[in-house]
């Protein structure tokens, strides 16, 4: 998997966090970026309002790019 891109989100109850990282030669993975988006619609674990999270999750996706230069 060296090279590889791995990309993880989380979506919790108030915010939305996307992290990026690379597989380097050893098998370990270097994390390039992290970033955090308040997040609404999403209730005790349930979304709730689709619209809301999406949106939230667009805006956090956006950062992420934008921060590392990189396409997701």
């Amino acid at each position: 998997m060296e090279g590889k891109q791995i990309v993880a989100v989380d979506v919790g109850s108030n915010n939305v966090v996307i992290a990026v990282g690379n597989v380097e030669k050893d098998g370990l993975v270097t994390i390039r970026g992290i970033v955090s988006e308040p997040i609404t619609g999403v209730k005790a674990g349930h979304i709730e309002n689709i619209e809301l999270a999406i949106s939230a999750i667009t805006k956090a996706k956006n950062k992420i790019e934008q921060n590392l230069g990189i396409q997701i």
